[in-house]
């Protein structure tokens, strides 16, 4: 309720309605504070759940070590970066604790099916 006070506040308070255009702007701005982040929270980790099958958190997790790190450009970096880090200590796991052969490393399931 805050944000939406703030977006408010500008407009002059009178006993004459708000113009067409005002109200349409008031409209998209709720629009897209309400509905649009929220859709976009979303659908974000389930696309990436299954295009990439990374796990919800290391994209969190990401979002916010990039930030710390990186700075705005660390909302991309960060999630891409962690999810390098956990592929190469999955890989080094699979390679030198499971002992696996080279030709199962890059197998998609980590080469478990027969």
């Amino acid at each position: 309720m805050a944000a939406l006070t703030l977006d408010l506040s500008p407009l002059p308070v009178t006993d004459r309605p708000l113009s067409r255009l005002a109200r349409l702007l008031v409209g998209l701005a709720l629009y897209g504070a309400l509905v649009v982040t929220h859709v976009d929270n979303v659908v974000r980790f389930v696309m990436q759940k299954r295009m990439a099958d990374t796990h919800p958190l290391v994209t969190v997790f990401g979002v916010f070590v990039g930030l710390s790190l990186f700075g705005f450009m660390g909302v991309i970096f960060g999630p891409l970066l962690l999810a390098m880090f956990v592929f190469c200590v999955d890989l080094f796991k699979c390679k030198y604790l499971d002992r696996k052969p080279d030709s199962e490393l890059f197998l998609p399931g980590g080469g478990d099916r027969a």
